[in-house]
């Protein structure tokens, strides 16, 4: 074994951030934005637009990361974090 399974996880994550160019992080956290702090349609989608990132999208993006790390750890098994 190269690394503990969490830090593999980690590596992975970190990977596919990297590769897709946070992509999907940045458009997950704009929803949140928009959805957090937008009252009209019209109002949600400037938020989205911005490119700031608010305090919806950093707790979005804080939770999804959470998520995505324990299901892939998950995937090892209990028995490999003893």
């Amino acid at each position: 074994v190269l690394f503990p399974p969490e830090l593999a996880v980690l590596f992975s994550m970190i990977a596919t951030i990297w590769v897709t160019g946070a992509f999907h992080e940045d458009g997950f956290a704009d929803v949140c934005d928009g959805f957090g702090g937008g009252w009209s349609s019209t109002q949600i989608l400037t938020i989205m637009k911005d490119s700031r990132l608010g305090t919806y999208g950093t707790v979005g993006i804080g939770l999804l990361l959470a998520v995505k790390f324990f299901a892939l750890r998950s995937l090892f098994g209990a028995e490999a974090f003893g």
